[in-house]
């Protein structure tokens, strides 16, 4: 009948697990980060893997960059590990555009496929940037393995030690096309509730 999703009225947020939460002071609280310029980091293909090319990733970091404000690109042979390792201080959007594996036997070592090798989630660990929002346009981006004690591992978690606000992630494999359109889309969502 008239049956209302819950998504329709209130905003969900998940956290990896209630030590998380502990940790973060008994809540997970939003809007706590501070804003500064976005990062749009893009990888449409790798030298060091046979991965498939992602031929939209260009036209997707154009979207994202035209719907931020203050920004930088990271595109390509610029996409490096440094380049996102080195990151430092607050971010409004880390946006990330580029092939993600989740890792079963061991999920810390899950991995972003940057331009000129892959950055693992236990590197993440030590990301000392802080953007207020991360947004991992990757496959199994957002895949975890529950450990003993419902500990979550994945490229998640780490990410969320940043102080990050959320994280926007997919749990499944993705096509690039798709990924590109629904980015386009999100981020248009995203500046008019902004």
């Amino acid at each position: 009948g008239d049956a209302r999703y819950l998504a329709e009225d209130f905003v969900l947020s998940y956290a990896p697990s209630a030590s998380f939460v502990l940790r973060s002071g008994g809540t997970v609280q939003r809007g706590t980060a501070t804003t500064g310029p976005s990062v749009v980091v893009g990888v449409s293909r790798t030298t060091y893997l046979p991965l498939e090319t992602l031929g939209d990733v260009q036209q997707e970091v154009t979207a994202v960059a035209e719907r931020l404000g203050d920004h930088s690109v990271l595109q390509d042979d610029e996409a490096g590990r440094r380049s996102l390792l080195d990151l430092r201080g607050a971010i409004d959007v880390l946006h990330l555009a580029c092939h993600g594996e989740f890792d079963e036997d061991d999920p810390l070592l899950s991995r972003l496929y940057l331009a000129d090798g892959p950055v693992y989630a236990y590197e993440l660990l030590g990301l000392a940037a802080r953007p207020r929002l991360i947004v991992l346009s990757a496959c199994e981006s957002g895949v975890r393995a529950v450990e003993a004690g419902d500990e979550s591992f994945g490229l998640i978690r780490p990410l969320l030690t940043t102080g990050s606000d959320a994280v926007l992630s997919s749990l499944w494999k993705i096509s690039d096309r798709g990924a590109a359109a629904f980015m386009k889309v999100f981020y248009e969502q995203r500046r008019q509730f902004a």
